[in-house]
């Protein structure tokens, strides 16, 4: 400890090697997907063309998905990878939350970066039997995110919250709730 080192009289020095790793490391590797896709039949032209298209929509999606979150997912999980050693997506879609007016514009698909230290699964015998994602959120987020728990019963603990929520004139929607989203 910093008291007992001063007590002493030694000097501690914090290297920035850690720091200087993950930097360098985070050069090193791609953001950029590398996009390749086998065709069916490569004695077939058709096929050849399909493998093509294929490849032009996943590198045009990637691109979509970075512009649509505002950040680049690849390389926000590189970072997670070399300093956790692990990283988590979640995919999902998400046509249907759109609001009416984005609908028919926006990419229908959203891939988000997770903190993987707030993801877990469940390793059954053949597969993952489920996974789940832990964080805290604002109410008005997750109201946007699941618009069906408006109708959640009174006697719950969200229909509590939706209650106040109502109450108070919306004041209450920066309250920060608990989130566990479960994938089974």
């Amino acid at each position: 400890p910093l008291k007992e080192a001063i007590s002493k009289g030694l000097e501690q020095v914090v290297l920035p090697t850690p720091f200087n790793v993950v930097n360098l490391s985070q050069r090193l590797l791609s953001a950029t997907p590398r996009v390749d896709v086998i065709p069916e039949d490569v004695t077939n032209q058709e096929s050849e063309e399909n493998a093509q298209l294929c490849e032009k929509w996943l590198t045009a999606m990637w691109r979509a998905v970075n512009r649509q979150a505002r950040r680049n997912i690849i390389s926000d999980n590189i970072w997670y990878a070399l300093v956790y050693g692990r990283f988590a997506f979640d995919v999902r879609w998400i046509k249907d939350q759109l609001p009416t007016a984005m609908r028919k514009t926006a990419f229908p698909i959203s891939i988000r970066t997770l903190n993987p230290v707030n993801v877990g699964t469940q390793q059954g015998p053949y597969c993952t039997e489920f996974a789940y994602h832990m964080y805290d959120a604002t109410l008005l987020e997750v109201i946007r995110r699941w618009p069906s728990l408006r109708d959640a019963s009174p006697a719950s603990k969200m229909g509590t919250l939706i209650a106040n929520l109502d109450a108070n004139n919306q004041k209450t929607e920066d309250q920060m709730v608990n989130v566990i989203d479960y994938w089974a």
